[in-house]
């Protein structure tokens, strides 16, 4: 894996290449209530990998996009240029599919056979 940064990276102001851990250590709290804020800040920090998760998806499709389709970078895109942006982000999101649905099925299939 490259340490420079790409050019996506560049252009939504990600130049830095570590992934950010939001994992907390689980701890019991002794007052009222105060579980339930606990179930509250994990469903929050899930969230939030969750999006970080997406935006890292994005940023490396739209870099692996740029890289096939833009030669030289301009002021504005010709047709051909935004036609294999087009038909590279639908592949890159088609075969994402696929393999997501590939993987739950496995995941699933898993599971029936250890219960």
């Amino acid at each position: 894996m490259s340490c420079t940064p790409s050019r996506a990276d560049h252009f939504y102001g990600n130049t830095q290449h570590s992934k950010m851990n939001f994992d907390m250590p689980k701890r019991q709290l002794g007052g009222p209530g105060e579980g339930e804020l606990d179930e509250k800040m994990q469903e929050f920090i899930t969230q939030e990998q969750v999006k970080a998760s997406l935006q890292a998806e994005i940023l490396k499709m739209a870099d692996k996009c740029w890289d096939k389709c833009v030669d030289k970078p301009s002021s504005s895109l010709g047709g051909k240029t935004e036609t294999c942006i087009t038909n590279c982000v639908g592949r890159y999101l088609d075969t994402t599919m696929v393999l997501a649905e590939k993987y739950q099925k496995r995941i699933q299939s898993a599971a029936n056979q250890m219960g």
